[in-house]
């Protein structure tokens, strides 16, 4: 499997940037795992942020709630906040993941090809 191959599949299959190590591009490789870290913890943490605000629903109405009332406050937690935020995050992610896979792969064939 040549070097274009290889870092293509390291940044589809492991993360973006994983091919970029493979090919000692380290600059790229950091910048896109640092871009990738950091929309993976804005996501963690609004979803951790949702979460909050449903048991704390929850507890005030007395904790016994059936399954629809849960789902219904869910939902709502959902759209009161933080949704753009997640939406940049996850647009980022599938971006760096994207673009990740394409520069390894250009950068790969322009490596030389040793037998």
């Amino acid at each position: 499997m040549n070097h274009a191959t290889k870092a293509a599949l390291l940044s589809a299959v492991i993360c973006p940037g994983a091919g970029h190590l493979y090919l000692k591009s380290y600059p790229k490789a950091i910048a896109l795992l640092i871009i990738v870290i950091t929309a993976i913890a804005v996501i963690v943490r609004q979803a951790l942020i949702s979460a909050q605000l449903v048991i704390d629903k929850i507890q005030a109405k007395g904790g016994a709630l059936d399954i629809n009332q849960i789902l219904i406050l869910v939902e709502d937690a959902n759209q009161q906040g933080g949704g753009q935020l997640v939406a940049i995050a996850t647009y980022s992610i599938l971006g760096c993941w994207l673009l990740a896979l394409i520069d390894a792969y250009r950068l790969g064939k322009k490596m030389p090809q040793h037998h």
